[in-house]
């Protein structure tokens, strides 16, 4: 089942935040590479939903083989069974992996995972032969195994049709795709941020916060005091990446982040 749009990729850091009494905070980030999780939604009609539901008492528990459904390509020469080298039309910007997997995924259901030996421009090079031919054009799609959460939600709507929202941790979560190459300008080796700031209806989310400490006997006067040097101001920075290239470069951002101080 290919899954509706929108893709979700969560990246989840391990940061510890160190607090002096004057409030300023050092980070120090606990886990080298954040983990990622995709959550897709599926709609499934009636006649698919018993066999789905059946296999999902089967395999929940167990690993999926899960497409990175928006890292796709596509075939450029077509494929025969039995070969090892997969020419498609470009890899670049996309989470392809030596040692990890992927996934040819014909319309009609026809699929191979090839283990990734070597990765080129326009090549992918698999440990062992394709089972099947392909056509040029069919997609080609990193592919991960992963576990799906442990509580599944979805609706019923009232004639032919379930959705079903899923969760995926991938189990390979120790991948470092950091880089800052693509921005323009660094200070003091740290990325200048000069996108434009997405707005969320209309408005830039900010908060303010000082440590009051206040001493109330409740029958006298109060006192307030805080043993911070200043106030803490925190905003909200929402940065859209429009095309492939533009995305990737956001997610390398992010991995390179890791929850620090930047």
């Amino acid at each position: 089942l290919i899954p509706e749009l929108p893709y979700t990729e969560v990246l989840g850091f391990l940061t510890d935040v160190i607090e002096a009494k004057s409030g300023k905070e050092k980070r120090a980030a606990l886990r080298k590479n954040p983990r990622g999780t995709y959550q897709y939604q599926y709609l499934i009609d009636d006649v698919d939903r018993p066999a789905f539901e059946s296999r999902m008492f089967d395999f929940h528990s167990r690993q999926f083989g899960v497409p990175v459904w928006y890292d796709d390509c596509q075939v450029d020469t077509a494929v025969i069974a039995g070969d090892l080298i997969i020419v498609v039309n470009d890899t670049a910007n996309r989470d392809f992996r030596v040692g990890g997997l992927a996934l040819l995924l014909a319309e009609d259901g026809t699929f191979d995972v090839l283990n990734l030996t070597a990765i080129g421009a326009t090549t992918l090079t698999s440990d062992a032969p394709t089972l099947n031919g392909f056509a040029v054009g069919v997609d080609v799609y990193p592919l991960t195994t992963s576990r799906v959460t442990e509580k599944l939600s979805g609706s019923r709507y009232p004639v032919n049709l379930s959705s079903l929202k899923l969760s995926f941790s991938p189990s390979d979560n120790d991948a470092n795709l950091a880089s800052i190459a693509h921005f323009a300008n660094t200070y003091k080796g740290k990325p200048v941020i000069e996108s434009g700031q997405v707005l969320r209806s209309g408005q830039l989310r900010e908060n303010f916060e000082t440590e009051l400490i206040i001493i109330d006997s409740r029958t006298g006067l109060r006192e307030v005091a805080t043993p911070w040097d200043g106030q803490k101001h925190r905003r909200e920075l929402i940065m859209r990446a429009s095309g492939r290239e533009a995305g990737w470069n956001l997610r390398q951002f992010a991995h390179w982040a890791r929850g620090r101080q930047v």
